[in-house]
């Protein structure tokens, strides 16, 4: 994700998240009728309303509604929604919320990349059964020295510190690839930690959303950020139940 020059504190709130013209939050999407009759779709947004017949829909003009409507429900597209973080990070802190961004330069990110990129080569050349050489060239230019990219957002609940002695010593942590998009050039993954409450309840202990796999760094990536907010989490007496 390209952090670009975004601002970092909530002062700068109104030059990243701006107001849109005369309205307040997100365009909503107030209704979808996936089931129109006599060939009618309807796809009602807060700034105009689309009433065709199916049979005139193009390929391209269906796959732009979608994808409008996908973004609407994330947020915005992902470049919009990374102008805020800074703001909506601030905003997390100052109700308490534990939430840290890690923001590297051009060389960590490309360094990033390439492991990954390589890692996805040799496995597509051990799947294949060949041995073609992994070509870094190819990412040659695309990490301009002037940018920052985030490569990690952790969040945890403001009042984790004073519950955690009282859950059980048991958690449960896992991973999730996150989906391809085309605004994305690699997708990361999305880690949960949880635990159970004296009432069988699950409760949040530490979300981190990851530049990176499920592997050896992402679990210790989600063991620091966990660390950083319960010190007494390696405790020998905690179990967490893991795959990785």
């Amino acid at each position: 994700m390209d952090a670009g020059s975004a601002p970092n504190s909530s002062e700068n709130f109104a030059l990243v998240c701006p107001k849109r013209a005369e309205q307040q939050g997100p365009v909503p999407i107030r209704r979808i009728n996936s089931k129109p009759s006599r060939g009618t779709l309807v796809q009602t947004f807060g700034f105009s309303t689309f009433v065709q017949r199916a049979h005139g829909f193009s390929t391209s003009m269906s796959s732009t509604l979608t994808y409008l409507v996908k973004m609407d429900s994330r947020g915005g597209a992902p470049g919009e929604v990374l102008k805020r973080l800074p703001a909506m990070a601030a905003a997390f802190r100052e109700t308490g919320w534990h939430c840290e961004i890690i923001i590297e330069g051009s060389d960590t990110m490309r360094k990033i990349i390439l492991e990954q990129a390589e890692q996805q080569h040799k496995n597509d050349q051990k799947e294949k059964g060949t041995k073609e050489p992994f070509d870094a060239s190819i990412f040659e230019g695309m990490f301009p020295p002037d940018k920052k990219y985030v490569t990690q957002v952790s969040l945890a609940p403001p009042w984790i510190e004073a519950a955690y002695p009282e859950l059980s010593p048991v958690s449960m942590s896992d991973f999730a690839h996150c989906e391809q998009t085309k605004d994305s050039m690699f997708p990361g993954c999305q880690a949960s930690r949880v635990a159970q409450d004296s009432n069988l309840g699950v409760v949040d202990v530490m979300h981190l959303r990851l530049c990176g796999n499920e592997d050896e760094q992402g679990w210790t990536r989600l063991n620091e950020a966990t660390n950083s907010v319960l010190p007494d989490y390696d405790d020998e007496e905690q179990t967490d139940i893991m795959d990785g």
